[in-house]
């Protein structure tokens, strides 16, 4: 490996031989989190891998949908304009959408990497669910400010620790009424969980970064359903102040 090797070139390398991507980048840099450089480059090289989960695990992304579909519906009413901020591969917001009660009128996806981007517009138009998608980072959301009733997340702050203030007062930023945030929730996790996290560049402490935002956290809420047991969800719901 020369010395002008590229950041990408060495996470394909690490992505080819099995190791962690954003923890190989990190050490290459000598930095203890994750730049969105890191994060858009792990998430361009698993493109397509949670489009094979949803299609191998139907029971699971259908219970997993109705619980998030069940926490999002109230504060979602018939007509309005939603964000998924790091959407990903869409694969859940396609499930929560065909599960909520109240549909919204419009909606916007943002996602940091172009290819993720790609097969989620394809797995959206194949479960027949029409976004507005732009490539965009977490703090920098190319959307005037209240544009959106209500932004969601589910698992897309989760790589970004030591951002948590920085890009939580985006979100608060195009927001008009709330914030219903599905992400990890490190101050409930058990010891081997928050081990896990740490070493993973994990959020923290959301709740207290929301306040700090300007936001009003209305309720923490752990999820039943998990898919990682050592990476456990909890529904952080944040009014937004009038602007």
């Amino acid at each position: 490996m020369t010395a002008m090797t590229s950041l990408r070139e060495i996470g394909e390398r690490a992505f080819r031989e099995g190791h962690n991507v954003t923890a190989t980048l990190r050490a290459h840099l000598g930095i203890d989190r994750n730049t969105p450089e890191i994060i858009e480059i792990a998430y361009d090289l698993q493109a397509g891998s949670y489009v094979a989960f949803a299609d191998s695990e139907p029971g699971f992304m259908g219970e997993y949908a109705a619980q998030l579909a069940g926490l999002l519906g109230p504060h979602l009413a018939e007509g309005d304009s939603l964000l998924d901020a790091g959407t990903g591969e869409m694969t859940t917001l396609a499930h929560v959408v065909a599960a909520l009660t109240a549909k919204p009128a419009k909606i916007y996806v943002t996602d940091v990497s172009g290819r993720r981007l790609q097969v989620g517009r394809q797995y959206a138009a194949s479960h027949g669910l029409a976004v507005t998608p732009l490539r965009a980072e977490l703090s920098a959301i190319p959307l005037p400010n209240a544009t959106v009733d209500l932004v969601t997340t589910n698992h897309a702050l989760e790589p970004n620790g030591g951002r948590e203030k920085e890009i939580l007062s985006e979100l608060l930023r195009v927001a008009k009424r709330k914030m219903v945030l599905f992400e990890p929730c490190y101050e409930l996790a058990s010891d081997d969980a928050k081990a896990r996290m740490r070493s993973l560049g994990y959020v923290r402490d959301l709740s207290r970064y929301a306040e700090e935002a300007g936001g009003v956290v209305q309720s923490l809420t752990p999820l039943p359903l998990v898919h990682n047991v050592l990476n456990p969800t909890a529904c952080l719901v944040v009014e937004v102040p009038e602007k």
